[in-house]
């Protein structure tokens, strides 16, 4: 019987020590969640005040205590995104905002004023040009002291600007950098550095700036995001090659009677009637879908060949097979049929910009600086643990201190047992 109770202490001690493990695990986790999330709005706080400009003084805004971060299955699922779109309120009116974090880095933001004058710290320059110069500047200051990382990749993007008289539409090269500038409807204009090599356009990696009546409106800096793997090692008759080997494999699967279900057919494929074009596409999803003999991280560019191979008789809509071919490894990344339900997408093209329109959510006035990181609650609401103002996020945390100090009492009670009965 001794022995029996002996090994249920044993084993409770046990049960309560992977527990409270367990527990003061998710504690720190959701800690780091928190930090992560204040140091999102910190860095978005200091981006607006230090690259936009804004007075944040003048306006009330909250940013949230969480910005519910995801993990996409569209990047992998291992890419952490955050999506802050406060509102900023002042007596000029109320301007939307819309930024995206990928791992805790600002990938894209957008501001649109509608009809409220904008308040800046300092007046910016009347031209474009001259607002392009500075915000540069200003951003490499930011990411040297935000980021504490190297932000020379923008000296090269400045040294550009100072070759230009005005930025009207132009499209020019130098080294691995092309520089464009697009206007639209007379008073939008988009200024873009794109990474080239080999003469590919990799638009993924890129910074870009945008202006609306003279007014910096929106900004991406996928430049520092992705990173590049090199070019593809196949030419485009051997990608080719290989797509044919796949595409004429390929089944549509139709349903002409329900009852009877689907009806595979084999497509009759010509090897000269195709198209084929090339780029530069993310690691992303394709881990998942299509795994490769090589891992691929989801913000690094890898080498893609898309070949269309075209029919002479349509199959339930379906127009082609359309094969991808990874440039390094020569996998198929994918087979699937093309129709006119659809468009053939290039591994180049990029994500959409922020949408125009602006964000909705509803904005108070923070309790603390604009300038600082703010809470999101006020000190008279108690929406913590067990309706404090602790935090909920720590609650794992103090459940498993109280989980551990109960373990460390039973583990006192134990050993003074197993003494009693040597003796």
């Amino acid at each position: 019987m001794a022995m029996s109770r002996n090994r249920l202490l044993a084993g409770a001690f046990i049960s309560l020590l992977i527990a409270s493990t367990a527990l003061f695990t998710l504690g720190v986790q959701s800690s780091n969640a928190e930090d992560s999330d204040l140091n999102v709005n910190y860095k978005l706080t200091e981006f607006l005040s230090s690259v936009f400009g804004l007075d944040l003084t003048k306006y009330a805004f909250t940013l949230p205590n969480s910005s519910t971060p995801r993990y996409p299955q569209e990047l992998g699922g291992t890419v952490r995104e955050q999506v802050l779109s406060p509102k900023l309120e002042s007596d000029e009116g109320t301007m939307g905002t819309m930024s995206t974090f990928y791992n805790g880095q600002l990938w894209s933001i957008k501001i649109s004023p509608g009809r409220s004058s904008v308040i800046y710290s300092e007046p910016p320059p009347t031209d474009i040009l001259s607002q392009t110069k500075s915000i540069l500047e200003k951003y490499q200051a930011f990411v040297n002291r935000v980021y504490a990382t190297d932000g020379s990749f923008l000296v090269p993007m400045q040294n550009i600007l100072s070759g230009v008289n005005d930025l009207s539409p132009m499209n020019v090269t130098e080294g691995n950098l092309n520089f464009q500038v697009t206007q639209q409807n007379g008073n939008k204009t988009r200024i873009q550095w794109i990474y080239t090599e080999g003469g590919v356009l990799m638009d993924h990696k890129r910074v870009e700036l945008s202006f609306q009546n003279s007014t910096f409106v929106s900004f991406i800096d996928g430049w520092s995001l992705y990173k590049v793997s090199g070019l593809s090692l196949i030419s485009s008759e051997e990608a080719v090659q290989i797509a044919f080997g796949a595409a004429k494999n390929f089944e549509f699967h139709l349903v002409y009677d329900e009852q009877v279900g689907p009806v595979s057919v084999k497509p009759e494929l010509t090897y000269e009637n195709h198209i084929v074009t090339f780029g530069m596409a993310w690691g992303r999803s394709y881990n998942g879908s299509n795994p490769s003999i090589i891992p691929r991280d989801a913000l690094t560019l890898y080498p893609q060949w898309q070949v269309l191979f075209l029919l002479n008789q349509s199959y339930g809509g379906n127009d082609g097979v359309q094969v991808g071919v990874w440039g390094d490894t020569q996998e198929i990344v994918s087979c699937t049929g093309y129709g006119s339900l659809g468009v053939m997408p290039t591994p180049s093209s990029s994500p959409e910009a922020q949408p125009e329109s602006s964000p909705s959510s509803e904005l108070t006035s923070p309790s603390s600086s604009p300038t600082q990181q703010p809470s999101a609650s006020s000190p008279n609401q108690q929406t913590g643990f067990l309706g404090t103002n602790i935090p909920a996020e720590y609650s794992y945390v103090i459940v498993a201190i109280a989980v551990i100090a109960v373990v460390a009492g039973l583990s006192l009670v134990y050993v003074k047992k197993l003494r009693k009965q040597k003796q």
